[in-house]
């Protein structure tokens, strides 16, 4: 296989796994929220409440499944230990900075 076609071959797996991932995110993150919500409906008096939390918990858990998904299955990232936690640090910090 020439250097052109594999290099092409590698971007179409790239893309394929990028799909891959987002339809398990879609999946992950509205049966997280569904889930949640459930559960917090049956402890919140208020529905709008239940709602809310599951929406915002679930959106978090949804964002952070992208990440690592996205990291190290899509982009196959080689970073381990402290470097994957500065990652996840700077993930936190763009999830939670506009909450302030």
């Amino acid at each position: 296989m020439s250097e052109e076609n594999e290099s092409s071959a590698r971007e179409h797996r790239t893309k394929i796994r990028f799909l891959i991932v987002g339809v398990w995110n879609t999946a992950f993150g509205y049966g997280a929220f569904l889930v949640l919500y459930w559960l917090f409906d049956l402890f919140l008096s208020p529905r709008f409440m239940a709602y809310m939390t599951a929406s915002i918990i679930g959106n978090i858990l949804a964002v952070t499944n992208a990440f690592f998904f996205h990291k190290y299955y899509t982009f196959q990232s080689p970073e381990r230990g402290g470097a994957a936690l500065r990652s996840i640090f700077a993930l936190s910090a763009l999830i939670f900075l506009p909450l302030f």
